[in-house]
C-alpha cells in the first residue's frame, strides 16, 4: 500500500518536475547576501550543481571562505 502511494505521489510529481526546478533556480537566484556583495571589492558568487549520478562534492578554500555556509545554503535549496 505504501509503495503505490509512493510511485503514485512521484509519478505526480514527475509530471511537474520541469517546472519544480525552474522555480528552484529562480529561488536560488534571489538567494544572496547584498550585505556581502556591497562590502567586498570583488564579489564571486557561488554556483553548484547536483547531479544524480555524482555522490561526492569536495568543496575547498581557505579558512573563512564561506565553506559551512555554501553547504548550508546548498542544503537547504534541496
Amino acid at each position: 500500500m505504501e509503495r503505490a502511494i509512493i510511485r503514485d505521489l512521484v509519478s505526480h510529481i514527475l509530471v511537474f518536475s520541469a517546472h519544480l526546478l525552474e522555480a528552484v533556480n529562480f529561488a536560488a537566484e534571489l538567494d544572496w547576501q547584498v550585505l556581502q556583495e556591497m562590502t567586498v571589492d570583488t564579489f564571486i558568487p557561488n554556483d553548484t550543481t547536483i547531479v544524480r549520478d555524482e555522490r561526492i562534492n569536495i568543496i575547498t578554500g581557505p579558512n573563512y571562505s564561506g565553506k559551512s555556509i555554501f553547504i548550508s545554503r546548498s542544503a537547504i535549496s534541496l
